[in-house]
């Protein structure tokens, strides 16, 4: 490269800003007819103060035949909350009232909808390992993940 390139090359980087990198703080995951999550595994930085899970349904079928949830427990808890599920059943929603093992959810969503839930990062424990699923009758043992909080600066 000729000198005089390479000087106003060097001149144009020194003028730019810094590449600041925000944090990702939102995710979609896709429910579908055939009874599966798009994703089994969901990573926050934990230099998000608030972290988005919008929920797409992407079947065909309504919500009265293949509807999703999304809902976050821990993994300790998972299989309770996937037995209330059907304790509950359908006229509540397929959550127990009041279940303080459920950390957040969506409402149910059929085709076409969407539904999203906000969580608050700071709230959560890094040492605690968390598990999401699908609460709707007979779906949890198909439609469940893990949630994981990790620094961007460690990969």
């Amino acid at each position: 490269m000729k000198p005089h390139l390479l000087l106003c090359a060097l001149a144009t980087l020194a003028i730019l800003p810094a590449a600041h990198t925000e944090p990702i703080c939102t995710t979609q995951i896709r429910g579908s007819d055939a009874l599966e999550f798009d994703t089994s595994v969901i990573r926050i930085p934990d230099t998000c103060t608030t972290f988005t899970v919008e929920l797409i349904h992407t079947g065909i079928l309504p919500k009265s035949a293949t509807g999703h949830n999304w809902v976050l427990t821990t993994q300790r808890d998972l299989e309770k909350v996937a037995r209330d599920s059907y304790r509950a059943g359908q006229a509540q929603g397929w959550i127990m009232p009041d279940d303080n093992l459920i950390l957040a959810s969506t409402p149910i969503i059929g085709r076409g909808e969407t539904a999203s839930v906000t969580l608050d990062v700071k709230s959560l424990d890094p040492q605690v390992k968390y598990a999401f699923l699908c609460t709707v009758g007979g779906h949890s043992p198909r439609m469940r993940g893990t949630l994981e909080l990790f620094s961007p600066s460690t990969p």
